[in-house]
């Protein structure tokens, strides 16, 4: 289910630019087409500032690796 709605979500967003561009093309041309890219792409990197922001105490931290057991060798440390 999820994989049918990544895929229906990425095409989604091919249908919706293609349309949108083919709409702004007679008003703004190649220029404006390029402008209005330009200008959601910037409205899309500020969302995502805004709310990929890590909430107070979430803070992921980095965990010491886990040491695996592993045939013919002992515990002892490495000198």
């Amino acid at each position: 289910m999820a994989s049918a709605m990544l895929s229906a979500a990425f095409n989604l967003g091919i249908a919706g630019g293609a349309a949108l561009g083919g709409a702004l093309l007679p008003y703004g041309g190649i220029r404006g087409d390029h402008l209005a890219g330009g200008l959601l792409v910037a409205v899309a990197f500020t969302v995502l500032a805004v709310f990929s922001r890590p909430v107070r105490g979430t803070a992921l931290v980095a965990r010491p690796a886990v040491e695996k057991d592993v045939p013919g060798e002992s515990r002892r440390p490495r000198p």
